[in-house]
């Protein structure tokens, strides 16, 4: 079974590089910084680039001040889209500039305006359940990471790294091709070397068996498909080989814009053009 983590990731970055693990000057956390910098360089662009919905994560979030903070891991520190929770329905809200952020009926939310890191609902003070979508930036590889082997109604099982105790927060990762996250930020604690416990009702339905933990802002298998691990491992062998004035720093940067041109053409589409649908009795449609 193919090995798609950060030891697997490394293990492609030595044999691109022609080089043994005991010949690399730095530490594999010094070589999974250098892959991680690509990685939110030149891969995030890629995958932004191609707008075919890569990384996109989305979640439900009820305001009590009338603004909310844009996500720390949200690519550049941008958003994809906002909506208000309307019962069912999903009512897409419009992005003011400062200079038209006043008006509209108070109580009913119809906009908003960004002010620094933060989204303001307009008109002033309005709450409400908003549904948020953003672009990941990817997260910071590490090899320190656990397998979940079992899981339980508010335990995760496998083997805990040794330098994780008591109180933690992680992140939880798809084990499968995408490697989408599955949650971000839950709080646990480290029971034994084993296992890992949360609230109940913290750990999500779609965790299952052979996904990953790593602390939050880290991530065991590189966020992106798996035909850019190769294209990553290339990129990283390229900066290194450069850095360190390496025999082979021509012909990997050679090899890296070759492998480049081939990634976008594989990135989209993922399926069909997409189109814009305008519901049939919604905003915009008149019924005669």
């Amino acid at each position: 079974m193919p090995d798609y983590t950060t030891t697997g990731l490394l293990q492609k970055i030595y044999r691109r590089g022609w080089m043994a693990q005991a010949q690399v000057a730095t530490q594999d956390d010094d070589v999974l910084a250098v892959a991680t910098g690509e990685l939110r360089l030149d891969l995030a662009e890629l995958l932004k680039g191609a707008r075919q919905e890569y990384l996109v994560f989305t979640e439900t979030v009820t305001t009590t001040d009338g603004t909310y903070t844009v996500p720390e891991r949200a690519l550049a520190g941008t958003l994809r889209s906002v909506h208000r929770v309307s019962g069912s329905d999903l009512l897409p809200l419009t992005r003011l500039e400062l200079d038209n952020r006043y008006g509209g009926l108070p109580g009913t939310v119809f906009g908003y305006y960004l002010e620094g890191s933060k989204l303001v609902f307009t008109p002033a003070g309005s709450n409400g359940t908003f549904r948020v979508s953003y672009q990941l930036s990817p997260a910071e590889l590490t090899t320190a990471f656990m397998r979940i082997t079992a899981k339980g109604a508010t335990t995760l099982s496998g083997t805990v790294p040794s330098a994780w105790t008591g109180a933690i927060t992680v992140d939880i990762q798809s084990g499968k091709p995408g490697f989408d996250p599955r949650a971000l930020s839950l709080a646990a604690t480290v029971t034994n070397s084993t296992t890992l416990t949360f609230g109940s009702g913290v750990i999500p339905a779609a965790v299952v068996v052979g996904d990953y933990v790593a602390l939050t802002g880290t991530c065991a298998i590189p966020e992106c498909p798996v035909e850019l691990h190769e294209y990553l491992a290339l990129r990283a062998c390229a900066v290194l080989q450069a850095t360190t004035n390496g025999p082979n720093a021509a012909n990997l940067k050679a090899l890296a814009d070759e492998g480049r041109t081939k990634i976008s053409n594989l990135l989209t589409p993922r399926t069909g053009d997409a189109r814009i649908v305008v519901p049939r009795y919604g905003p915009g449609r008149r019924v005669w």
